[in-house]
């Protein structure tokens, strides 16, 4: 993310995820672990970044339908939608702390 430094991308990651429900379960320097409990659903990422993107990757879950068949994924669309918010959240981050706010 350009004009951030590497605190600031971690901070913000960080404030996009608690924001919305997830719980940060291990960190360290270009990576955030995170799982979100929801009902009876869970769901676990790996957030990776450096000076220049950011990646989501998807770690496990529970009662989200995930399976592989044929060489690709599938998994419950709440889960797409969880992470367009994360990736929504986390891009309206970067801009506000790059202009100052």
């Amino acid at each position: 993310p350009a004009g951030l430094d590497q605190a600031q991308v971690s901070k913000e990651i960080r404030r996009a995820l608690i924001g919305r429900g997830w719980e940060v379960t291990g960190e360290q320097p270009g990576q955030i672990d995170s799982t979100l409990h929801l009902r009876d659903h869970v769901a676990s990422i790996r957030v990776a970044y450096d000076a220049s993107e950011v990646r989501i990757g998807y770690v496990g879950s529970t009662n989200l339908d995930y399976a592989e068949k044929r060489g690709k994924r599938y998994i419950h669309g709440n889960y797409l939608g969880w992470i367009g918010f994360l990736v929504n959240d986390i891009t309206t981050n970067f801009k506000v702390t790059a202009q100052g706010g």
